[in-house]
């Protein structure tokens, strides 16, 4: 939140700005699941300020989106993951530039900028 609050004025000097968190499945309410809760809520807190933030920015031609990564092949998601985290980089990558459209109304996406579950 600091960070975005210092760099806010920044964002309407410049066209197709974009704020990215990283966020997580385990912050959707209709896939909710039991065990790792600090982690599955401090993600909601983030979708929320995306949330606020895509409010907040609307007029302004601010992107601000919160994206699910997937599960990846890191040391926390493991050898058994689907997805390289090469490959979601340059997906997120595409996303920030806009080369990827967002099929959302919310601010919760996919790596692909597909809806997730709020």
């Amino acid at each position: 939140m600091r960070i975005i609050k210092h760099f806010l004025p920044i964002f309407h000097k410049g066209p197709r700005a974009s704020i990215l968190n990283i966020s997580s499945e385990a912050a959707s309410f209709t896939n909710a699941y039991a065990g790792d809760y600090p982690y599955g809520m401090s993600k909601a807190a983030l979708n929320m300020l995306s949330e606020k933030l895509k409010m907040y920015l609307k007029d302004d031609g601010v992107q601000v989106l919160s994206i699910h990564p997937g599960w990846m092949k890191t040391d926390m998601g493991g050898e058994k993951a689907p997805f390289d985290p090469d490959e979601t980089a340059r997906m997120i990558v595409d996303l920030a530039e806009r080369k990827t459209e967002v099929d959302s109304r919310y601010s919760f996406v996919n790596r692909d900028g597909s809806a997730m579950n709020i």
